[in-house]
């Protein structure tokens, strides 16, 4: 099984630390991991050092603050889902 994980952040903050957590628990498992992150990323240099943890793949990312605050706003309004909105403000 691979599993591939993508992190949008440029800090290893919360979720970037649980993403971690996840690759180490699901490596120790087995696990093929994958990580998509933006370059020069605090987790691409992390998880870079893991011994074989994951695939590493780092891309040119942007996130359009408007176009987030916007998006999380509907959420709001329509769902309640305001915490996953973020999700969909991703340029490539």
């Amino acid at each position: 099984m691979r599993v591939v994980h993508l992190e949008s952040g440029r800090h290893l903050y919360g979720g970037a630390q649980q993403v971690c957590g996840l690759i180490t628990g699901l490596a120790a498992e087995g696990i093929e991991n994958v990580l998509i992150c933006p370059r020069d990323s605090a987790i691409a240099n992390t998880v870079g050092r893991m011994d074989r943890a994951a695939e590493v793949i780092e891309i040119p990312m942007r996130v359009s603050r408007i176009s987030c605050m916007s998006t999380r706003a509907a959420a709001r309004t329509t769902s309640g889902a305001g915490t996953r909105a973020g999700q969909a403000c991703l340029r490539f």
